[in-house]
């Protein structure tokens, strides 16, 4: 399943399960994703950083945002991500 939907005001919010079942987490549960939209990824990856959250990617770069995923204790991603300025 993918939801996904922008925000009136703008913002972002899309949850999904992730189709590689090698992404599961621990005793199958986990592999789902939510992404954030945030307004500066490098200011969002330094403030949770010095909170002690571990990231699992370096900044990706796609057509549409810049991104860096984190990994919950459940084994779910939670993607971080800042659109490109139009």
């Amino acid at each position: 399943m993918n939801t996904s939907g922008r925000a009136t005001a703008g913002g972002c919010l899309a949850l999904f399960k992730h189709p590689d079942p090698a992404h599961e987490g621990p005793g199958g549960s986990g592999g789902a994703a939510v992404a954030l939209e945030v307004e500066s990824l490098e200011v969002a990856i330094a403030e949770l950083k010095a909170k002690g959250v571990k990231f699992v990617s370096g900044i990706i770069e796609s057509p549409v945002c810049r991104m860096s995923n984190i990994e919950d204790t459940e084994g779910n991603t939670i993607i971080l991500h800042e659109l490109h300025k139009r």
